[in-house]
């Protein structure tokens, strides 16, 4: 991809299984590291290392998914996902990754059917789920609001594509309003003009 990818924000992981050969800390510093300079291929091999030496992890199949969606290989990308879909289908954080894969593919219908299952979920019973605090996805309450929240935003993108744009206005408007109270989002404004086109309200 040409433009900056959604940042890593939704990345901190407790304690990645990969039998002790590397740090949380230190893989997410790799990982963003070669992520700003876009050096996919050896993030990937480095990855595709871990998941060789380690039992299977929903979260880093998505963080391999999210690496090859930023070198623009949407079709690995997609396959990547769905594994990590075959391995914790319920995962927040795996589903939102799904929908934002879909989106690049231009399968924006399938995209807003993950999406809105996803945004049925309230932020309390994700931060209380199985991938909640402590679990290996660690999404917190602020993280939780925070994924339901670039969902919102998400599903803007996919009914402006598809020419809803009343659809597109409400929902972008929603995402606006929860960042005026300060929740998170991973989305850069150079993502949000790429996502939309430069159309805003």
């Amino acid at each position: 991809m040409k433009n900056k990818k959604p940042s890593n924000k939704y990345t901190s992981h407790p304690k990645i299984r990969v039998n002790r050969t590397i740090s949380q800390e230190l893989f997410l510093d790799v990982m963003d590291e070669l992520s700003e300079s876009g050096d996919w291929d050896t993030l990937i091999d480095i990855i595709n290392s871990l998941l060789r030496k380690t039992e299977p992890d929903h979260w880093l199949q998505g963080v391999l998914a999210g690496a090859y969606y930023g070198k623009g290989d949407f079709d690995l990308a997609l396959q990547s996902i769905n594994k990590a879909i075959s391995i914790c289908g319920g995962c927040p954080l795996t589903r939102w990754t799904c929908a934002q894969i879909l989106f690049y593919n231009g399968e924006y219908v399938h995209a807003l059917e993950v999406l809105n299952k996803l945004m049925c979920e309230p932020a309390r019973e994700i931060h209380a789920g199985p991938c909640g605090s402590g679990s290996d996805c660690n999404l917190t309450l602020d993280r939780a609001e925070g994924v339901l929240n670039d969902s919102r935003f998400l599903t803007a993108a996919c009914y402006q594509r598809l020419g809803y744009r009343c659809l597109y206005q409400y929902f972008l408007t929603v995402y606006k309003r929860y960042l005026a109270k300060g929740v998170g989002t991973c989305y850069a404004e150079e993502n949000i003009e790429e996502m939309t086109g430069g159309e805003e309200l």
